[in-house]
């Protein structure tokens, strides 16, 4: 018992000792497929193709809109990252300030929405990705009746009737469009998670071993 106790001990205190600040963040997983590409048939992109995007947002950033019920926020999006089934990937590219912005509101979209514009992505048919979007609407009009930045973005997926996702490849006149639809919401699990589980498992390991030697 004694040697359980300290693993929990000394375990918790090297999760807290690596875990790092986060104040101010908060994150989500979202998993969907592709519904739509526009031409049929272009790129490397087919309906059903799969995705995961991995999201944070700085909820301590201010509402740059003065309007009642709109908020606009600009760089609060901190990481934003896509995996596709058919081997894509995208990641957002966090040193151009400005380019992210972050909508809520009930406004006449009453939808929570995400979009950014410069990334770091393999060409696809000799045109960049130069376009994502991620839209959450309510026809309610009651879901977003706060300027704040929600800090559980999980939820908003099970009260939201539709979740788009826009991508755009190439310059106007000579692009195509991907679009998909989240289906699933879940928190990533924090990277210190696995060694707090290592640690523990390593040292009640070694009380069991002395336990048997005993």
């Amino acid at each position: 018992m004694k040697s359980f106790s300290l693993a929990l001990a000394v375990g918790a205190a090297l999760f807290l000792f690596v875990l790092p600040a986060s104040a101010g963040t908060i994150g989500v997983t979202y998993s969907g497929k592709i519904t739509q590409v526009d031409p049929g048939g272009a790129a490397q992109f087919a309906v059903g193709d799969t995705f995961t995007f991995d999201l944070q947002l700085d909820d301590t950033v201010s509402d740059t809109s003065p309007a009642a019920g709109l908020g606009i926020y600009y760089d609060a999006i901190t990481k934003f990252t896509g995996s596709f089934s058919n081997g894509f990937h995208f990641t957002m590219d966090t040193a151009s300030a400005g380019d992210d912005r972050l909508g809520i509101g009930n406004d006449a979209a009453d939808a929570l929405s995400l979009t950014t514009g410069t990334f770091l992505a393999p060409q696809v048919d000799a045109k960049q990705l130069v376009y994502v979007s991620l839209s959450f609407y309510d026809p309610t009009g009651t879901m977003f009746n706060s300027d704040a930045i929600p800090t559980d973005l999980v939820s908003l997926l099970a009260y939201s009737t539709l979740s788009p996702v826009m991508m755009q490849f190439g310059a106007a006149g000579q692009f195509f469009s991907v679009q998909g639809e989240v289906l699933t919401a879940s928190t990533p699990i924090p990277a210190a998670l696995p060694l707090l589980a290592s640690a523990l498992g390593g040292l009640g390991f070694l009380g069991w071993k002395r336990r048997r030697v005993a």
